[in-house]
């Protein structure tokens, strides 16, 4: 989504931020030589086994995170044009949490809330749903990290849930497996099954939506070999799969 309106040369940048105004985006509605327009959509959303709430398909819009200005308007055109629900990534766990981090950064999301002109709050409350990309990595988080980032997320996301909760936007939580080192120069957050299923059991936990229905978010990304999947391996075998395996058949037991 960024990308599309990064390649405008004329939109109003502020650091890593978009500032969007009307003909930032209209390119997206209508498409051009390069970019499709978001309406072609329309053929898998109305597929009967496409995810809805409310009746309306769930769109995330990835790394929207970066778009700030006249989002509102870009927001409410994509669910006049697809008849939305619409997810993006404004949520910040770093912002949340300075427990957990080594030089004690982060941690200033409730102030500026508290202001009541926090810029993160108003475009967060223009989207239904809001997550977070890869649970929150890249975070500088103490050592181990097997046992303070789960910690971390707990602290992040409950603040985050409660702020959903708040301003009745959804908030679905991300989880990661964690990555085998591939690049040395890449931060890792080390792969563990039990990391992964305590990270999978806080986000169940705060996962919100006005509707009273839990959703989650596995993040990979392997396509710059961080080899963050889930999927089987020759090394791991089905560990990963397994776990989400149980644990979702030990929700539907309890849920039964």
């Amino acid at each position: 989504m960024d990308t599309a309106i990064e390649w405008n040369p004329n939109v109003q940048r502020d650091g890593w931020k978009l500032i969007l105004k009307e003909s930032d985006w209209k390119v997206i509605l209508e498409g051009d030589t390069y970019v499709n327009s978001i309406t072609k959509l329309k053929p898998y959303l109305q597929h009967e086994k496409y995810l809805k709430v409310d009746g309306r398909p769930f769109i995330f819009l990835f790394n929207t995170a970066r778009l700030y200005g006249s989002v509102e308007e870009f927001y409410n055109a994509i669910r006049k044009a697809l008849n939305a629900y619409l997810m993006c990534n404004y949520v910040d766990t770093w912002g949340a949490s300075s427990t957990y981090t080594r030089d004690g950064s982060g941690g200033w999301l409730l102030d500026c809330e508290a202001s009541g002109n926090c810029e993160l709050i108003r475009v967060a409350k223009s989207a239904d749903a809001n997550t977070v990309w890869a649970a929150g990595w890249y975070t500088p988080i103490k050592e181990p990290l097997e046992l303070y980032y789960p910690k971390y997320l707990e602290e992040a996301y409950s603040i985050w849930s409660k702020l959903g909760t708040k301003y009745g936007w959804a908030f679905i939580p991300s989880t990661i497996p964690g990555f085998i080192n591939l690049r040395g120069e890449f931060p890792k957050l080390p792969r563990s099954t039990q990391m992964f299923r305590e990270i999978l059991e806080i986000s169940f936990k705060y996962s919100y939506t006005p509707q009273g229905i839990k959703i989650l978010k596995i993040d990979t990304f392997n396509e710059f070999g961080e080899a963050t999947g889930i999927e089987p391996t020759i090394e791991e075998g089905f560990n990963y799969l397994s776990v989400l395996k149980d644990f979702l058949q030990k929700y539907l037991s309890k849920a039964s």
